[in-house]
């Protein structure tokens, strides 16, 4: 049975068993009020929206166990705070809750206006973005981004990551923003991870001086965020993340090399040094200390995880050191030692493509089931860099279609079409 085959059957059962069944959502039908005339009441209809996503969006996307915590938010706004950022919590909701339906939100009309009065009102805050004081427009863009999330075309999300890197780096640079407004330390954590882990699939042509300043400080930041991230439900060892970002410079020096038509010793060199830290990598080292996150208290920190929970998390770990390892061999150009090269991208194939069958094997639909089995919400990006070769588990019977049928449960799943549309891109490519 292919790795995502049982997880998917079972997925689709709980779907029939479960009551409600999530709609699949035409113009009009299903649509909260907040929707339908989303400039009256502003209060009321965020209100909505809040309950929604800590009673459906929450408790589907973060595990219910430790370390992950279920922050849920309050339906109370600052005085003062723009509406347009009251809107695009709004949008960002439903548009999340509208994926998992199984429908595109971009077919949807009645979110689309939605999302035009809520981007109209975010065009007119930009140019405030680099001396607002509040930093509500830059906060604005971050929302945008998440209300992107949902969508079938890629291209929304990644101008909005190249928007807030263009905010961050004139008001003083990623660091800077964090000191200066601890208020969305959440938000600033949950764009990290998608800045490096989107920056990944582009051409480097389309990487700008934005792009490259901004990743290098997330070298220095993150091994001291790591809890952090762990807690917000981005799961991703800081050390493979930190070698992400350097692969990707990596990547930006290579290129500038061919166009100068030299390739310098020390990139070559520098190559080297990152395969070795990232086999380096202790997996199990990083299982144990993860799963004490999240525990304050004594007796918490005394309980001994289960085998089952800590070889879960070993194996989410091994998926992002082989998917990291993947990213750099597919990375350096390889010359006379083709070869070997090839060689060692089909074993790193190979194994990512195990540990994401065994991550899979453990899936279970029902989000309060046991952390473990959960952990597949995370696999998005290794799934994806294993794409790269048209190699995934996912893809092995070569069939284009049976493979993007197969993407597109796992987005819908997940409530991000975001990743889907990069991976279909890939494919077809």
């Amino acid at each position: 049975m292919r790795f995502d085959e049982a997880f998917l059957r079972n997925k689709r059962q709980a779907k029939k068993d479960k009551e409600p069944t999530p709609p699949l959502l035409s113009d009009t039908q299903e649509i909260p009020r907040a929707l339908l005339n989303p400039t009256d009441k502003i209060n009321l209809c965020v209100a909505e929206a809040v309950d929604f996503w800590n009673n459906h969006i929450l408790t589907t996307n973060v595990p219910a166990h430790l370390p992950f915590q279920r922050k849920k938010h309050e339906a109370k706004f600052q005085v003062g705070v723009p509406g347009v950022l009251q809107h695009l919590f709004l949008v960002s909701t439903w548009t999340i809750w509208i994926t998992k339906s199984g429908s595109d939100p971009l077919r949807n009309r009645t979110l689309c206006q939605s999302r035009g009065l809520a981007f109209r009102g975010l065009n007119r805050m930009l140019s405030t973005a680099v001396t607002d004081v509040s930093g509500y427009a830059l906060a604005c863009t971050i929302m945008a981004l998440m209300a992107d999330f949902g969508l079938s075309q890629a291209q929304a999300w990644e101008f909005h990551l190249d928007a807030v890197r263009k905010i961050v780096q004139c008001r003083g640079g990623f660091q800077a923003c964090m000191a200066e407004l601890p208020d969305m330390r959440q938000l600033f954590l949950t764009f990290l991870v998608l800045d490096v882990l989107t920056a990944a699939f582009r051409e480097t042509s389309r990487l700008g001086a934005e792009t490259v300043a901004t990743q290098a400080e997330y070298v220095a930041l993150l091994p001291n965020i790591e809890q952090q991230l762990v807690l917000n439900g981005d799961p991703g060892p800081q050390v493979l993340l930190q070698a992400i970002v350097q692969v990707t410079a990596l990547r930006i020096e290579i290129r500038r090399s061919s166009t100068e038509r030299r390739c310098k010793v020390s990139t070559l060199s520098r190559a080297g040094e990152l395969y070795h830290q990232i086999r380096r990598f202790d997996p199990q080292a990083w299982a144990v200390q993860v799963v004490i996150y999240g525990r304050t208290r004594p007796e918490h920190l005394g309980e001994q995880p289960s085998e089952q929970s800590l070889a879960a998390w070993s194996t989410l770990a091994l998926c992002y050191q082989s998917a990291a390892l993947l990213y750099l061999l597919l990375s350096v150009p390889t010359g006379h030692q083709q070869a070997v090269t090839a060689m060692m991208i089909a074993q790193a194939e190979s194994a990512l493509a195990s540990e994401i069958n065994a991550i899979f094997a453990l899936a279970d639909p029902d989000p309060d089931a046991a952390v473990g089995t959960q952990l597949w919400k995370f696999t998005n990006w290794p799934l994806l860099i294993s794409l790269r070769t048209r190699q995934a588990a996912v893809c092995n019977t070569g069939d284009v279609r049976e493979c993007l049928a197969r993407l597109e449960e796992i987005a819908v799943a997940t409530g991000i079409r975001s990743w889907l549309a990069i991976g279909i891109d890939m494919i077809l490519r």
